[in-house]
């Protein structure tokens, strides 16, 4: 490891003062975008984000997503990444296929939506959106903001 790379490591573990800037910098376009120091910062920070919003008459607090794809090792993998609204663990970082599955209150709403990443240290700001359809039925919509569109 060379001394840039310990300099940075010690500075990706030691707190939240560096992460704004650093976030800047390594969104798509930014200073250190693409670059070796970048994906030294990707095995340390995770910058994934997420915003769950729910139509008039439902709640946040009902819907779980769940994140599938292949894992090096185990295979197929199934990890939930948001409970109640709220983050439950961190968005796995793997590269290719990334499925999502929207639930409420229990029952899937959309089954399975698919982002390829072409580079496990990308990162995204997801946005779910459940609502109700005039026929009663729920809806979600899920959509990524990042280099790797859903």
């Amino acid at each position: 490891m060379n001394r840039l790379s310990k300099v940075l490591t010690v500075v990706a573990l030691s707190g939240v003062a560096v992460m704004p800037p650093m976030a800047v910098a390594l969104k798509p376009g930014g200073s250190l975008a693409g670059t070796e120091v970048g994906h030294v910062l990707a095995l340390f920070l995770r910058l994934d984000q997420s915003q769950v919003k729910a139509g008039p008459g439902l709640s946040m607090e009902q819907v779980d997503v769940y994140w599938s794809g292949w894992v090096e090792g185990p295979g197929e993998t199934r990890v939930r990444i948001l409970h109640n609204g709220k983050p439950d663990q961190s968005f796995p970082r793997e590269y290719g296929e990334n499925d999502f599955s929207v639930f409420y209150s229990g029952k899937p709403v959309l089954e399975r939506q698919r982002q390829f990443k072409t580079a496990w240290w990308h990162y995204h700001t997801y946005t779910i959106n459940v609502s109700r359809l005039k026929e009663g039925q729920l809806s979600a919509y899920l959509a990524s903001t990042g280099p790797d569109q859903i």
